[in-house]
């Protein structure tokens, strides 16, 4: 079945306005970008909130949708964006309100980024890692 989803999206001819480029790193491409339109899946989540960028969620199941509201409760997004009734329309309203409201939302992300390295994630999961290995 994942074969012919490949296929299938390997053949799929894209508009001359967008281009493909394979796989990018969110390390590479969330820095690249003002704002982030996605399905507020946990790693594209986490990574917005990593790197600072406010976003406009699009989720399609329910843990997607909760982290979308999580993240419009705490000002770094714009209201989610209804799956089923997305459209140009939506999507440019989206992008007029992200304008609108960039300023604050793009300050609380980068606040909320500054904490997150802050707080030796990584550095304390290894130590944790550890002491658990040593009994």
């Amino acid at each position: 079945m994942l074969a012919d989803i490949q296929k299938t999206l390997l053949d799929y001819e894209l508009p001359e306005t967008m281009i493909s480029c394979g796989s990018v790193p969110h390390s590479w491409l969330f820095k690249q970008a003002s704002f982030v339109i996605h399905h507020c899946g946990f790693g594209t989540t986490a990574a917005t909130m990593i790197y600072g960028v406010p976003s406009i969620p699009v989720p399609h199941i329910l843990d997607q949708l909760g982290f979308a509201m999580q993240l419009h409760e705490i000002d770094v997004a714009t209201e989610p964006l209804k799956s089923k009734e997305l459209s140009e329309r939506s999507i440019i309203n989206a992008i007029e309100e992200m304008k609108r409201t960039y300023v604050e939302k793009k300050k609380n992300a980068e606040s909320i980024s500054e904490k997150i390295k802050s707080e030796g994630g990584v550095a304390a999961a290894v130590k944790l890692i550890e002491e658990a290995m040593r009994g």
